[in-house]
């Protein structure tokens, strides 16, 4: 539960990228992801109540090997 002052809550989420599913590289490649956008995405606190998330979209670009 995030404390509200002024209407307003502040709090950070933790969200893994979905995995690489059967897509490889070839020998001598490496993988990367390059960026990662998430739509619809809802919060729902301890007691049920429910918003979609700020900013809509949530994306970032990212350079890591996976």
């Amino acid at each position: 539960m995030f404390p509200v002052r002024n209407g307003q809550t502040t709090g950070s989420l933790t969200l893994s990228p979905p995995g690489p599913g059967s897509f490889s590289c070839p020998s001598g490649q490496t993988r990367f992801l390059q960026s990662v956008k998430y739509e619809n995405t809802i919060v729902t606190d301890q007691g049920g109540a429910s918003l979609l998330a700020t900013p809509e979209p949530i994306s970032a670009t990212l350079h890591i090997p996976v």
